[in-house]
């Protein structure tokens, strides 16, 4: 189901959601085409990062349009364990370039634009 379905099927106010924790190997795309009603309320989504299985499921490009559509920044785990809370977002729109200098897969959070939080 559509994260957005489930909020509503479980009566789910998406202001009390912390946050979202995905690792669906390669749907992380599908995963914020389905949760608008999160990102729009400020829920940061933490998610395993791996371009070729995005490329498998969807496409890289098709994750990159989603993820710029509903966040606005993003911290990968390097730059989230060398800094630590010090860490400053990055830009969504350099993302791309960021995943495609990692060998392998990563995590990250990306971060609404409005967090309101």
């Amino acid at each position: 189901l559509p994260l957005d379905d489930v909020l509503t099927e479980q009566q789910v106010d998406p202001a009390n959601v912390a946050f979202v924790w995905c690792d669906v190997q390669g749907f992380e795309g599908h995963v914020i085409a389905s949760g608008s009603k999160l990102w729009s309320a400020g829920v940061p989504l933490f998610a395993e990062l791996w371009i070729p299985g995005l490329e498998a499921h969807g496409g890289f490009d098709s994750f990159l349009t989603a993820a710029t559509e509903h966040f606005g920044s993003y911290l990968l785990s390097g730059q989230l364990l060398a800094d630590g809370s010090a860490a400053v977002p990055r830009d969504i729109e350099t993302l791309g370039a960021a995943m495609s200098a990692v060998q392998g897969h990563t995590d990250g959070v990306l971060i609404p634009r409005e967090t309101g939080r």
